[in-house]
This record gives C-alpha cells, structure tokens and sequence, in this order.
C-alpha cells in the first residue's frame, strides 16, 4: 500500500516537473532577454530583415525609438520561424524603421473556410485553408523591446495561396492578416 502512496507521488511529482520545465525554457512561447536580442543584433540591408525582431534578434543599423514611427510588419509563417512581411507597411529606408509588428496567429480563432487544391506534387493534394485572427505585438527595432500590444486583425481566408514554391506540403493553410486593417492600427498607434 505505502509503495503505491510512493508511486503516485512520484508520478505527480514528475508531472509537475515537467510542467515547470516546460513553462520555464521548453514551451511553445520562448521568452528572449535584451541581452539575448543585443546578441543576435544584425546589420540590415533590406527591409525583409526586420524579421529577426519577431524572432529572437533586433537591428543595429535601425531607427531610434521615436516619432515619427516607420514600420516593418511581418505575419507568422507556416513553418517554425518563418515570418513574411506585410505588404505595404514598411519604410523605403532601412535607417528609418524604428518599430516592428508581429503578427502572431491565435490559434483558438481558427475557422476552416474551404479548401485548396494543388497538383505541384508527384499527386493532387487537398489541404485545408483556415480564416484566422492576428495578435498584433510591437517591438523597438534596434533592440527588440516589447512596446505594445494592438490588439488583434482578420485573416479572412480568401483565395488559396500559391503553395508551388513550396518545397514541403503543409498540414493547414492560413488567410493572410487584413493589410488595411493592419495600417489603420499602425496608424493610430503613429497618431
């Protein structure tokens, strides 16, 4: 009986742990210290390269955090790491953006709105194609400091994406994040 009382807690326990552990450095979410960001700083050369904000990193050649507010926007990607700019909403000059928004996908919003078919692979493939909502976070480009959150944007699953470049096939395609609607928040954020 006291063997199985000892069992039992050693399997809570181990639980527990795991979940801490999990919390602590394995989940899904990482948290990333300034010094871990002014570690990973690079040099930029195109405006595309503002997304190792959203990542892990910052850009030393960026903009100081000030008015006026120029802005890189990026959507999370399909794969682990991936992050694709948000059209039109970035600066011409890579010296002048001084604010990055990250565009997180919320995966409790997700809507399967259809389907998309492909013949890019050895056979016809059908993936599904979800309409999604967008966390909206910003961060100082030269050190990746959290700034604010603005709330959230529709990625309405409209017409299927081209997915030929793709040299994997996904498991679910996502709408795009709203681009007007993402200007209308960096604008009010500008003032």
């Amino acid at each position: 009986m006291i063997a199985g009382v000892v069992v039992v807690a050693v399997i809570a326990l181990l639980g527990v742990l795991a979940v801490v552990a999990k919390s602590v450095g394995g989940g899904k979410e990482k948290t990333v210290s300034d010094e871990q960001r002014a570690a990973n700083a690079i040099t930029a050369e195109w405006s595309t390269e503002f997304d190792v904000v959203c990542k892990d990193g910052s850009v030393g050649n960026a903009g100081a955090y000030t008015q006026p507010y120029k802005f890189a926007a990026f959507f999370q990607g399909l794969q682990d790491g991936s992050w694709y700019q948000v059209a039109d909403q970035r600066s011409e000059e890579i010296s002048e953006i001084n604010v990055v928004a990250c565009l997180t996908r919320k995966s409790d919003t997700e809507v399967k709105s259809g389907q998309c078919e492909s013949t890019s692979w050895d056979k016809p493939i059908t993936i599904d194609h979800y309409a999604v909502q967008y966390d909206i976070d910003l961060r100082e480009a030269r050190t990746g400091k959290y700034i604010s959150n603005l709330g959230t944007v529709n990625g309405p699953a409209g017409e299927c994406p081209s997915i030929a470049f793709f040299d994997w096939v996904p498991d679910k395609l996502y709408g795009e994040p709203d681009g007007e609607a993402v200007a209308e928040k960096l604008a009010d954020f500008a003032g």
